[in-house]
């Protein structure tokens, strides 16, 4: 990077994917002569793989082979998926992608509106619950370590957004706030070449933030915990465990598909007292804690929720 030389070419591309010295992967999204465009000789000369079809072409594009990538036109259109290099795009309905990466050919994350894991190389994914602490935050990108550590910035936590991270593959996210001396609203983009030497760049004040300790110390989110990633038969609220109580205890549950999800416990008069879930979540089967430290002794009741339609409700009993 010390010495930089032009490469004249009338593409215009609005993003590239690099996959080696000599392949690249660009795309446009103009109307005309929109599509995805690949060279093999370094960026000298440019062919038209083809429109990838369907309304709008691509602006964002991230190969992570030369065989396996992923293209969207943000923010209107869903992304699509190809297996060999561009030739063919298939549809990944209802599913959009800012920042996108994968460690391995199956294992992927992308954030949106929220942070996704794929473990069958982008064919579905599922959504992991993020600590709620930064209002009105949206994602905007991500650096993955290895299958355990991915780190996710954004934008909009009053002036300081966090730096999100895990170090178990997204079952628990932790939340770290970087350096508070200075003003900023987002951060736009980071990256990590290890668990311990990171950049993340803000946008507005010309500062590069970086670290050679992995950050500060990182608070961990630990309520609900993905179990397992497999699909469920059918919708399940299991019995809280242990049950009586005294103050904590697990509720488990699984999810045949994603959807809206609330899981509330009321006390025998019907009064909700606490509000676990409340939000979107893929398939799978969870395990929530629920504490029940303010609370007096008695019979609690909890409902599990799925898109407004009830699909479970079980007793449980606090002994103090």
């Amino acid at each position: 990077g010390e010495n930089w030389f032009t490469i004249f070419t009338d593409l215009y591309p609005e993003d590239m994917s690099v996959i080696n010295k000599d392949t690249i992967l660009a795309v446009k999204s103009n109307g005309f002569n929109g599509g995805v465009y690949r060279t093999t000789n370094g960026g000298y000369n440019w062919h038209a793989l083809g429109q990838v079809g369907g309304s709008g072409q691509p602006n964002i594009i991230y190969m992570f082979d030369k065989n396996l990538g992923f293209v969207i036109h943000n923010p209107n259109y869903s992304m699509r998926r190809t297996t060999n290099g561009g030739l063919n795009w298939t549809y990944i309905t209802g599913e959009y992608f800012i920042g996108i990466q994968f460690i391995d050919s199956l294992t992927g994350w992308k954030c949106y509106d929220s942070i996704k894991k794929t473990t069958n190389g982008g064919l579905n994914w599922f959504t992991q619950q993020m600590p709620n602490i930064a209002h009105g935050f949206s994602n905007s990108n991500l650096s993955i370590i290895n299958k355990d550590t991915v780190f996710l910035v954004g934008a909009r936590f009053y002036t300081h957004p966090p730096l999100y991270k895990t170090t178990n593959g997204g079952l628990n996210w932790g939340y770290q706030i970087p350096d508070t001396t200075l003003t900023f609203y987002s951060f736009d983009f980071v990256e990590f070449s290890d668990r311990k030497h990171g950049w993340i760049n803000p946008a507005g004040p010309s500062s590069i933030l970086h670290t050679v300790t992995g950050g500060n110390d990182t608070t961990y989110y630990t309520g609900i915990k993905l179990v397992e990633e497999f699909t469920p038969k059918e919708y399940s609220l299991g019995q809280n465990y242990p049950n009586p109580f005294n103050p904590s205890t697990n509720i488990p549950f699984e999810l045949k598909n994603g959807g809206y999800v609330t899981l509330r416990v009321y006390d025998i008069t019907g009064r909700m007292v606490k509000e676990l879930m409340n939000g979107r979540w893929g398939r799978g089967s969870y395990v929530c804690d629920f504490d029940g430290s303010g609370l007096s002794s008695g019979m609690y009741i909890y409902q599990l929720t799925v898109d407004n339609r009830q699909l479970g409700i079980k007793k449980m009993a606090l002994v103090k």
